[in-house]
């Protein structure tokens, strides 16, 4: 029997219909439409500590569409208790906010008590081997994970600068802690060798189910920054690169321009190909948003890295490269993105006098911090990027709480 991708309409938040819907989808993608979750024993929570990994990218407001709405997380948790697991625990962990904060912010904590699960501090880690790994063979991982039987991931249906999509698979780059996620951007500043890394992490997680929250997901200059966007379903699936798949063409991309699908495909741990899964519920084509606000696909450079010397390389990787743009008029000087960036090309400049030289009077009054003629003026502090160092990992542009870095 192939996987199966459920996809199940949905409205609104409100609880019942959201109840209703992920019930549905669960039962569908485990077996025959109808019948009361009736493949359970493949994906069996009865008895098992399940760990359920929603979005939090940062403690933001529900009506963002940054986060996995709360509600969302707290009806999943009351149908996946239906199912007899014995135990649930809920966490994440933002780029750069500790994993407490995000979750209260964004009322995630909240929801997640409310029906009875436990949340969890990411913070601590353990290392763990990866012998399957295609590149990665060792991973940090948050601790809470020796403490789980099952692993669930609940992704937001969400552009992504960098991978122009962000699902299930991308979702549970959030099990490494904190601000350890900016080494890999730096170990691995390539579209290709990041998403590589991330399918080694999912075969290590080994996610035994993906529910995601399509209600209203997010379209334009996503994961942090975009806009709200109504899509109203649910998918489930056991399959986490089928419910990618499933999600990214939804959301009108093709799933092989897709970096972490390709290399999810060519690793051939979860299927064949692309074909290799039903759907169920819905049609892909009559919920497809045909607006849908998407990153542009662009031209991948890394096919002539072995065709040019290295530095013409690194040149061309410069100049055709999308780059992060600070609009200072936005900008509330947060220092979120200083903090997140692993190469340490963003800088804040001080404080700092400019003097208008054409009426300045030459009384040198200004030494003493004072001007008759009022043409020295004060310039607050800036933060500007290093294009020199930057490589254009977009994680500035992930965490700005304001939207003030745009990508160009």
């Amino acid at each position: 029997m192939q996987d199966k991708v459920a996809i199940v309409k949905c409205s609104s938040y409100s609880p019942s219909e959201l109840y209703d819907s992920i019930k549905e989808a669960i039962s569908l993608s485990l077996g025959k439409e109808g019948e009361e979750y009736p493949n359970s024993s493949v994906v069996n929570f009865k008895g098992k500590t399940v760990l359920l990994k929603p979005n939090i990218l940062s403690g933001a407001s529900p009506e963002k569409a940054i986060t996995t709405h709360p509600e969302f997380v707290k009806q999943c948790i009351l149908c996946i208790k239906e199912l007899g697991a014995k135990r649930i625990i809920v966490g994440d962990s933002p780029g750069y906010q500790s994993s407490d904060y995000g979750g209260k912010k964004s009322g995630i904590m909240k929801a997640a008590i409310e029906a009875g699960g436990e949340w969890e501090d990411f913070a601590d880690y353990i290392e763990v081997k990866n012998p399957k790994g295609l590149l990665v063979k060792s991973f940090n991982i948050a601790s809470v994970v020796k403490k789980a039987d099952i692993i669930v991931s609940l992704p937001k249906m969400k552009t992504h600068q960098l991978l122009y999509y962000t699902g299930g698979m991308k979702n549970l780059f959030g099990m490494i802690p904190g601000l350890q996620k900016s080494a890999f951007h730096l170990r691995f500043q390539e579209k290709k060798l990041f998403a590589k890394m991330i399918v080694d992490l999912n075969i290590l997680l080994k996610p035994a189910f993906t529910i995601m929250d399509a209600v209203t997901a997010m379209e334009g200059n996503g994961p942090g920054s975009g806009d709200p966007k109504h899509v109203g379903v649910v998918l489930a699936s056991s399959n986490i690169v089928a419910l990618d798949i499933a999600a990214a063409t939804i959301m009108g991309y093709d799933p092989k321009e897709i970096p972490t699908i390709t290399e999810a495909l060519e690793s051939k741990e979860w299927f064949e190909d692309a074909s290799s899964f039903d759907i169920v519920g819905e049609k892909i084509e009559d919920v497809k948003i045909h607006d849908f606000k998407k990153i542009k696909i662009l031209n991948d450079i890394t096919m002539f890295r072995s065709r040019m010397p290295s530095i013409l390389y690194k040149v061309l990787r410069k100049a055709f490269v999308k780059k992060p743009v600070i609009n200072h008029k936005k900008c509330i000087k947060c220092n979120n993105c200083i903090e997140i960036c692993p190469i340490k090309a963003i800088t804040n400049l001080p404080e700092r006098n400019i003097v208008y030289y054409s009426k300045c009077r030459g009384c040198i009054t200004c030494v003493r911090g004072k001007c008759p003629a009022k043409i020295v003026k004060r310039v607050q502090e800036k933060i500007i990027i290093d294009y020199k160092k930057c490589i254009t990992c977009y994680c500035c542009h992930e965490v700005c709480p304001e939207k003030a870095i745009t990508i160009k």
